[in-house]
């Protein structure tokens, strides 16, 4: 391979290894010194890939094909976007390559989702990212600009290996912003400034008026639109219920329902609880 190589069609040729399950097709494509990818080894990156195309090929039709849109190359830095078949939206991503062609780690120790967080009777906007890692648990984030209010930072008890840390702008209008973080770990002791992206209401793929509807012990869910990463439900009985890619209209539970948080198609979360 050289500088000069394809970067769209090698990039499209990963997506078809993630696709396949192809995991040596998918290492050979990677650079021996490929390093992290938030918070992954290459083998765990891989693996992790395969896994999470494993659950689109589910939801979407990517298995007859897919097409790869914006891709943007941002010296090495590849932001792109993948669409099934049909044109509906699958994933926004973004991966390093080197000059020889070679798919490289950003050398990031978490992964982080942004996201928009939704609230039942609340038209206050607000923003929260997750965080995972492997090895460094997140004991603090710092969001060193834009200025914040209201932040928190929680671990997740649907998901013991994420945390959300949760904020509020002065002036949030829904726009798309870029914010600057600092996550701390304590033990063993870490520190990493990252750079989020958040995505605005004026994505292509927004859909509005996502929230789940709770009636007694049940849960409804729009199913007429994209189809959701998540649906995460508290009964009254103190249990924590966790759907990945949920895909009936209804759930049903034994206990009354407290609340619910549906995680839409671009990683935002809706909560509803019981009024």
């Amino acid at each position: 391979m050289t500088g000069h190589c394809n970067y769209k069609n090698q990039l499209h040729q990963l997506i078809v290894a993630f696709v396949d399950a192809n995991i040596i097709s998918a290492r050979k494509r990677c650079s021996t010194q490929f390093g992290w990818q938030n918070g992954l080894t290459l083998e765990a990156y891989l693996k992790h890939n395969i896994s999470e195309y494993s659950g689109r090929k589910k939801m979407y039709d990517v298995s007859n094909g897919f097409s790869i849109e914006s891709v943007v190359n941002d010296n090495g830095i590849l932001a792109f976007t993948v669409l099934d078949q049909n044109g509906r939206w699958i994933c926004d991503d973004h991966i390093n390559i080197n000059e020889q062609g070679y798919f490289v780690g950003n050398q990031s120790r978490y992964e982080t989702i942004t996201k928009f967080l939704f609230e039942q009777n609340s038209s206050k906007i607000k923003r929260s990212f997750a965080v995972r890692s492997q090895y460094f648990i997140p004991d603090q984030v710092i969001i060193i600009s834009p200025k914040t209010n209201d932040i928190m930072l929680s671990q997740s008890p649907y998901e013991a290996d994420f945390y959300h840390c949760k904020f509020s702008l002065n002036e949030d209008a829904g726009s798309a912003f870029r914010a600057k973080a600092r996550i701390y770990c304590k033990q063993p002791v870490y520190h990493e400034t990252k750079m989020l992206i958040f995505k605005g209401t004026n994505h292509a793929f927004f859909q509005n008026e996502m929230y789940p509807v709770i009636q007694g012990n049940q849960v409804f869910i729009d199913q007429t639109q994209l189809l959701s990463w998540s649906l995460a439900v508290q009964t009254e009985d103190g249990v924590y219920h966790h759907i990945q890619t949920p895909i009936k209209e209804c759930y049903y539970f034994d206990a009354l329902v407290c609340s619910a948080t549906l995680t839409d198609a671009l990683d935002n979360d809706w909560y509803s609880f019981n009024e």
